[in-house]
């Protein structure tokens, strides 16, 4: 689901690169970039789920 996500933002960013200069294309990634912020640490997140331990997640 993660990579659904990731890969709309990339897409999005990539088509609205071109066309951002309305209001709407400016809210529109401003959204897009600030759900890219919440997957920005998300390896670190699942490197802490790790537990040496048992040696699973």
């Amino acid at each position: 689901m993660q990579r659904i996500y990731l890969l709309i933002a990339v897409l999005t960013l990539s088509g609205l690169s071109l066309s951002c200069k309305s209001q709407q294309g400016k809210e529109l990634l401003l959204e897009v970039k600030q759900l890219d912020k919440s997957f920005e640490n998300l390896f670190v997140f699942y490197a802490n789920l790790y537990d040496p331990t048992s040696g699973g997640f």
